[in-house]
């Protein structure tokens, strides 16, 4: 997915920025946290919320327009490089479990009816249970 694809540059870059400045140690660190995420297995299923990716994305875009100048300034910030490289995955790991959604028909409109008519007959088998 070209999505993927770019917030990949985006990593890249951050990375390549610093690589000189920090040590082999802290690299290692940062790419080791990105390793550990966990993510919402309901995304491919059931697609991703945009407004949450696309509220990541513009805190994203922020926190690098602040880092970037930290950078200029001629400082590292290590602490919000690994906070970007973090969100950079979340979002990075929604968009490819949201193309398995897509890729495998879970999100097509019959599908979408289909599981729609299910949550209505267990609703109302839960109603008839409780009355």
């Amino acid at each position: 997915v070209q999505i993927v694809a770019e917030l990949q540059d985006i990593r890249d870059i951050l990375v390549e920025s610093v690589k000189d400045k920090l040590s082999p140690r802290q690299l290692s660190v940062l790419d080791n946290e990105q390793d550990e995420l966990e993510t919402d297995p309901s995304v491919q299923f059931f697609g991703v919320e945009w407004d949450s990716v696309f509220a990541k994305c513009f805190s994203l875009g922020l926190n690098i327009r602040i880092f970037k100048q930290i950078m200029e300034g001629g400082m590292v910030d290590s602490i919000s490089l690994a906070s970007i490289l973090t969100e950079l995955s979340k979002v990075e790991k929604q968009v490819e479990q949201h193309s398995i959604a897509v890729l495998s028909g879970g999100l097509s409109s019959e599908q979408l009816s289909h599981q729609l008519q299910q949550q209505m007959r267990l609703s109302q088998v839960g109603q008839f249970a409780r009355s």
